[in-house]
């Protein structure tokens, strides 16, 4: 998967660039978000392109959607593991009566924890190298 963008700044071997976002992006929101509702990404820049330069970037289709899958599914099945151990649960510790109010903040509790998962599942992923790539420096015509 190929985006062209432009570089906005850039720390070392990482740039940021911006790139304008996908049907398929939605509104998750782990990308920054730039100006006019672009995603602005951190890539790896072995060519070493200056602030301001157009480029073509390029992720791994497999990557992209594990990502996705990571962002989206995680948190849903987290939910509801939630839901079903606060059913469970709130009769044992005596709350029968209030038993879909205990799942209802057990899924959200969970909710709230598989973020942390989501997060860490990105600093893992960066480290080893999944990051996009810049494979190119494009003309302002492109």
């Amino acid at each position: 998967m190929q985006e062209l963008g432009r570089i906005v700044k850039t720390e070392g071997n990482l740039a940021y660039v911006e790139v304008e976002r996908r049907t398929a992006c939605g509104r998750c929101q782990l990308c920054e978000i730039g100006r006019h509702g672009a995603a602005v990404i951190a890539a790896e820049n072995p060519i070493g392109a200056a602030p301001g330069s157009r480029v073509m970037v390029e992720m791994e289709t497999r990557n992209v959607l594990l990502a996705a899958f990571v962002a989206y599914m995680i948190p849903l099945f987290f939910m509801f593991a939630g839901f079903f151990v606060g059913s469970g649960l709130a009769p044992v510790i005596g709350l029968r009566h209030a038993s879909q109010v205990v799942a209802g903040a057990s899924g959200l509790i969970f909710l709230a924890g598989s973020y942390a998962i989501v997060h860490w599942y990105d600093k893992v992923t960066s480290r080893r190298g999944r990051r996009p790539r810049i494979v190119h420096i494009c003309d302002d015509n492109q």
